[in-house]
């Protein structure tokens, strides 16, 4: 039995969702693995899908607020239901602005902006998801929200497709982006191509596709291919202690650490050896562990003090 404690970045398909591609790797890996996910991607959308496994499912929900980057087309002419491919077509356009107006406009969409989420997204309304009620004909009111858009560009063009990349906060919805893009040039528009290429410090060109996958169980080289299991908290501030202290934090007791007598509250991940032992809150000195890691310093689990 193999048990595995870290990070895959998976190349997620189009045509799966999220949950379908952490099945796949839950079947590969064994069910001895606990597997989640980071940042849901639709299944008309491929690309970055961060996967933890084993004791790196504890630090998933730390990356809810990482920001992300997606390279996406606008195809002009139509507006669908939806903003992507699969909707109905409910409006059209003869007009195709040039790629000097959308130059000019994207500025506008850069920086702090208000952004309505889209009718099909999973936003609880009532306690239900929108596309839900949605789909059953109801109306929809979903409120407005402030995102950030760090960086908008024009990546290529080919007749009445552009494609652009867009680094941005969580909370952006990309189709939402596009409508009101194409909308601010008097056109309609609509998202046919999304690829997801950045969560945080999760990298497209780390990423593996799940064929790929299939191969390295099979050869047990998995491990080759697992980042840290801290290795989505590079905003949180790092700090390596003493085996005793370590020891403490890792049995829920809380420890003390005079460098931090001046903090109110400070997040915090503690490592020994380099290995997480702990996500942790300290404030005016006093340190209190949220989450605790059960890894030997190989990475594996520990079995003594789990």
């Amino acid at each position: 039995m193999n048990l595995y404690h870290g990070w895959l970045i998976i190349d997620k398909p189009r045509g799966i969702s999220s949950n379908d591609a952490v099945q796949k790797v839950k079947r590969l890996v064994g069910k001895a693995n606990k597997v989640g996910h980071a940042g849901t991607l639709d299944p008309l959308a491929e690309g970055v899908l961060p996967i933890a496994i084993g004791e790196a499912t504890k630090t998933a929900g730390y990356l809810i607020d990482a920001d992300k980057e997606y390279e996406f087309d606008i195809n002009f002419g139509e507006e669908r239901s939806t903003g992507d491919a699969e909707g109905e077509v409910i409006a059209k356009s003869d007009y195709i602005p040039k790629i000097e107006e959308i130059q000019k406009i994207l500025p506008q969409f850069t920086g702090e902006i208000i952004q309505t989420p889209p009718i099909y997204s999973a936003i609880k309304i009532a306690g239900k998801p929108a596309y839900k009620l949605a789909r059953q004909g109801k109306e929809v009111e979903i409120p407005t929200r402030k995102i950030q858009i760090y960086n908008l560009e024009i990546i290529t063009y080919d007749n009445h497709i552009f494609r652009l990349r867009v680094n941005c906060s969580k909370g952006t919805y990309v189709r939402s982006l596009a409508v009101d893009i194409a909308r601010a040039l008097g056109s309609c528009g609509y998202v046919s191509y999304l690829r997801r290429t950045r969560v945080g410090k999760f990298l497209q060109a780390d990423a593996i596709t799940l064929a790929k996958l299939i191969n390295l169980v099979h050869n047990t080289e998995i491990k080759n291919y697992l980042l840290s299991t801290n290795f989505g908290l590079g905003d949180i501030l790092g700090l390596e202690v003493n085996n005793e202290q370590a020891l403490a934090l890792r049995q829920g007791k809380q420890i003390v650490l005079p460098e931090f007598n001046q903090a109110s509250e400070e997040l915090l991940q503690i490592t020994h050896n380099g290995v997480l032992q702990a996500i942790a809150c300290v404030s005016k000195g006093l340190c209190k562990p949220l989450r605790v890691f059960n890894l030997n310093y190989n990475g594996d689990l520990d079995v003594d003090n789990k």
